[in-house]
């Protein structure tokens, strides 16, 4: 299994739930006591399932660290590490899949992923603010060398040591700037509120 196969399992996972769940409140409806406990004993296997796509999903994490490998490990009390062969089948056998250690694995992995998206986030911010600082010192040091408007002629609006051309390209340049810097913030805004869903529990894959 690839770390590909995982979202395409829990899509599947997800559209027999909801089908089972109809086709369960379908029975309750017209009172079909048997029928209807078939549908339900379904229902909760297909429930029950959803952690372990959890597990699948931790287990197929190509971005997790060697620390968070080995965290994995003390969970299920097996050792497991980036690129072997664990399967939920072979943690079934040896006796490590058990509620306990899904329910760590879970938080775990939540963890991890808030951690990276955290990061991300103002890894971003950061490399953005020194772009913006350094667009901007270049076009200080321009404006510093451009020479201010002389008035000869007020009303033949004639001017003397001003380089319009000068002028007009730093005008262009600013302008840029200033529409880089509102990219910037609305960037950062984007990346401070999923820092927010993160650390609120409810950002569990990378961005």
């Amino acid at each position: 299994m690839t770390p590909q196969d995982v979202p395409a399992i829990a899509a599947d996972h997800a559209g027999y739930l909801d089908t089972v769940n109809k086709v369960h409140e379908g029975f309750t409806e017209l009172n079909a006591v048997r029928p209807g406990r078939v549908a339900k004993t379904i229902l909760e296997q297909l429930e029950s399932f959803h952690d372990q796509i959890l597990v699948l999903k931790a287990l197929n994490d190509p971005n997790l660290t060697a620390v968070e490998w080995r965290e994995l490990g003390d969970a299920f009390g097996v050792p497991i590490s980036k690129g072997d062969s664990t399967s939920l089948y072979r943690l079934m056998e040896v006796g490590a899949l058990t509620k306990e250690s899904i329910e760590k694995v879970i938080v775990l992995h939540e963890n991890a992923t808030i951690r990276r998206v955290v990061h991300k986030a103002y890894a971003t911010r950061a490399v953005c603010s020194a772009h913006v600082l350094e667009a901007s010192a270049q076009i200080q040091s321009e404006l510093s060398t451009l020479q201010l408007p002389v008035i000869v002629d007020r009303e033949a609006s004639s001017w003397e040591g001003f380089d319009l051309e000068k002028f007009q390209e730093l005008q262009s340049k600013l302008f840029l700037l200033r529409k880089r810097g509102e990219e910037i913030l609305l960037g950062q805004a984007k990346a401070d509120a999923k820092v927010g869903l993160a650390c609120s529990g409810k950002v569990l894959s990378s961005c």
